[in-house]
């Protein structure tokens, strides 16, 4: 098993943490917009701008971009990306806790495939 130190892995899940909050802010931002983003693309795009949810969730996906350069300095791509695919976990209970939106057992099914892989990704 190859081994990094802690402090990559407290990056990495600051990252997918980071990551899964921005989603939740980009939602969030995107139902408030309502007829805002109605009357065409210009409008549209003043109204994403605008809006301090859309932009803080951005930026919640802008930062674990800098993280996850910072990392591939020394970290392998094949432990990253997996890595980083916990960010639909996460995004995915948020979304059931904080939106109230329903989870079907198969995509639940599918998110446990998900954690294995990277746990079996993470060992190897």
């Amino acid at each position: 098993m190859m081994s990094f130190p802690m402090l990559n892995w407290l990056l990495v899940g600051a990252g997918v943490l980071m990551g899964s909050v921005g989603s939740l802010c980009m939602k969030w931002g995107a139902i408030r917009l309502g007829a805002a983003a109605e009357g065409g693309i210009g409008q549209t795009v003043i109204a994403v701008a605008s809006s301090p949810l859309i932009v803080a969730g951005v930026l919640l996906y802008a930062i674990p971009a800098g993280i996850w350069i910072w990392l591939l300095r020394t970290m392998p791509l094949t432990i990253l990306q997996p890595a980083l695919s916990l960010t639909y976990v996460v995004s995915a209970i948020l979304a059931v806790l904080v939106l109230n939106e329903p989870v079907s057992l198969l995509r639940w099914m599918g998110i446990l495939v998900i954690i294995a892989g990277v746990m079996i990704v993470a060992r190897s």
